[in-house]
C-alpha cells in the first residue's frame, strides 16, 4: 500500500489507527482473503494428492495420518487429539 494514502486520511483528519483501520485494512482485505484462500485450495489439493497416491501407512504424509485418526466410536471424531497432533507436527524440530 502506498504511503500517501495513510498520509492523505492523516490530512483528513484521521488518527494513524484510524487511517489504518479506515484505508488500509479495507483496501487490503481482497488481497489477503484471496491468498488465503488460493493457499487453501493449494493445500487441500496437496493433500487430496497424498492421500489417493500412498497406500502403505508408512508412507503416508503428516496430514494424511492425523486424519486417520479414529475415536471411541464411530461417530466421535477426535478433535483434540487430531489439533494436538497438528500442533506437535508445526513445531520445528
Amino acid at each position: 500500500m502506498p504511503d500517501e494514502l495513510e498520509h492523505a486520511a492523516m490530512v483528513d483528519g484521521c488518527t494513524r489507527g484510524q487511517a489504518f483501520r479506515k484505508i488500509i485494512i479495507p483496501l487490503a482485505a481482497p488481497g489477503m482473503f484471496t491468498t488465503a484462500l488460493i493457499t487453501f485450495i493449494a493445500a487441500w489439493n496437496e493433500f487430496l494428492i497424498a492421500l489417493s497416491m500412498t497406500n502403505k501407512p508408512e508412507m503416508q504424509t503428516a496430514p494424511v495420518a492425523i486424519s486417520t485418526f479414529s475415536g471411541a466410536s464411530q461417530f466421535e471424531t477426535p478433535f483434540g487429539s487430531q489439533m494436538a497432533a497438528g500442533v506437535l507436527v508445526t513445531v520445528p524440530s
